[in-house]
């Protein structure tokens, strides 16, 4: 197994905690792999907490992409919504104009 640089610049922000892409691995096969990082005896670094996932770049553009759709189908389909209403008015519009106007009296039969 072998550490590389990202193949994508992955970012996240999570309940006021950040963090980001530093390494990644891939794996020939399933299984449980045991890893440990530390700093060397004779220098101290920043705190850190190391989170191992797999796909993320991936989830997220998921996210992103599902979430772009739903926002123009739902355009679509309320913009269809609306025309199929202006159509509608339309052509009442017309069948009145078309439409004799008759007056009835109250107590008068037609």
């Amino acid at each position: 197994m072998n550490l590389h640089n990202p193949s994508g610049n992955t970012t996240y922000s999570v309940n006021g905690r950040e963090g980001r892409s530093v390494l990644e691995f891939g794996t020939e096969e399933a299984g449980v792999y045991h890893f440990a990082c530390d700093y060397p005896a004779s220098s101290q670094g920043p705190q850190t907490v190391l989170a191992v996932g797999t796909g993320v770049a991936g989830q997220i553009f998921s996210t992103v992409m599902k979430s772009l759709a739903s926002l123009f189908g739902g355009g679509i389909l309320g913009g269809g919504i609306v025309a199929i209403a202006l159509v509608m008015r339309e052509r009442a519009k017309k069948r009145l104009a078309k439409a004799p106007l008759t007056i009835q009296r109250p107590g008068s039969s037609g």
